[in-house]
């Protein structure tokens, strides 16, 4: 089966459950997300050691929950993960925010990732 040309990374984690939201997230989880992250980037190291890329993907989205909950250093990690998979050097790389949850340093630090 042929790779895709984008990722979509799921951050289940959330300040606060939305009623309105169908989404699966948790909230007061993050102190998982150390693990989370851990899984996730050995998930990505599975991918890479079972499938060559014909293309190197061109688009990845962080959304959930609230993944800009993460530490910066984290989503740093997962970024890592998903470079061993072949990224375009013009790659779309998108995160979803919420305001309370980024500051002008952590958004330096994520653009820096």
């Amino acid at each position: 089966m042929p790779m895709p040309d984008a990722i979509y990374i799921h951050v289940p984690f959330c300040r606060a459950k939305c009623a309105y939201c169908d989404f699966n997230s948790y909230a007061g989880m993050e102190a998982l997300a150390e693990r989370y992250v851990a899984a996730l980037c050995a998930e990505l190291s599975a991918i890479t050691r079972q499938e060559e890329r014909p293309q190197p993907v061109r688009s990845i989205y962080l959304g959930g929950g609230t993944p800009s909950l993460l530490a910066p250093a984290l989503i740093e990690q997962v970024l890592n993960a998903c470079r061993t998979l072949g990224i375009a050097p013009d790659a779309e790389v998108s995160l979803e925010a919420n305001p309370g949850t980024v500051s002008v340093k952590s958004l330096r630090t994520l653009r820096a990732a």
